[in-house]
């Protein structure tokens, strides 16, 4: 499932801190069509339907130091 907490950061370092796809790849642990997908997204989005995404969103939570 998709944070609200890491679509937010995702979407703020895009946005707000005018970084590339590939920068936000690294600090992440997205990869950038993940992160094409979440831009393209409305702002309500809060399901992710992808299991291989679940299971990455669950390894970045932990590698930012989200809880799960």
């Amino acid at each position: 499932m998709i944070t609200m907490n890491l679509l937010g950061k995702v979407r703020r370092l895009y946005y707000r801190e005018g970084l590339t796809l590939s920068e936000i790849e690294r600090r992440t642990g997205l990869t950038r069509k993940t992160i094409r997908k979440w831009l393209k997204a409305p702002e309500g989005l809060s399901r992710s339907t992808n299991e291989g995404e679940r299971h990455q969103d669950r390894a970045v939570r932990g590698a930012v130091g989200e809880d799960a």
